[in-house]
């Protein structure tokens, strides 16, 4: 059966900014190199989730699984994305859709924050954005 992985984001208009999250979908794709993969975005940017679907099942996946990468469960994890991934499901009944748990609370995180206070504390860094 073919798969496909999509590193769903929320877009943003700024020039690089989602540079990240394609880094992050190469680095899974060296793990799954049978698997198609790629990132869909739910606003500003593109693909858009639709979009991406469409693109995977046209490839043959008849399995698409979304990973949010989204910290909180907010609204777009809560409502829009669901709301979304139903019509998809509904216009594909023989592909099956799923979306696996937000990033939310993990230990890996936390290592990543205390890193960055190190790096503050021990390095002098005063800020990237002056």
């Amino acid at each position: 059966m073919q798969k496909a992985i999509l590193l769903l984001g929320h877009g943003s208009s700024l020039p690089n900014a989602n540079e990240t999250m394609r880094q992050i979908i190469g680095e899974i794709q060296g793990h799954y190199p049978g698997y198609q993969t790629g990132c869909v975005f739910l606003e500003t940017e593109k693909p858009s989730i639709t979009d991406g679907i469409e693109a995977a099942v046209e490839k043959g996946a008849r399995y698409v699984m979304l990973i949010p990468y989204f910290l909180q469960a907010g609204k777009h994890v809560v409502t829009d994305i669901p709301t979304i991934v139903k019509q998809e499901q509904e216009k594909h009944p023989d592909v099956k859709i799923v979306v696996a748990p937000h990033l939310g609370f993990d230990e890996a995180l936390v290592k990543v924050v205390l890193e960055r206070i190190r790096q503050v504390d021990d390095l002098g860094i005063i800020s990237n954005y002056e």
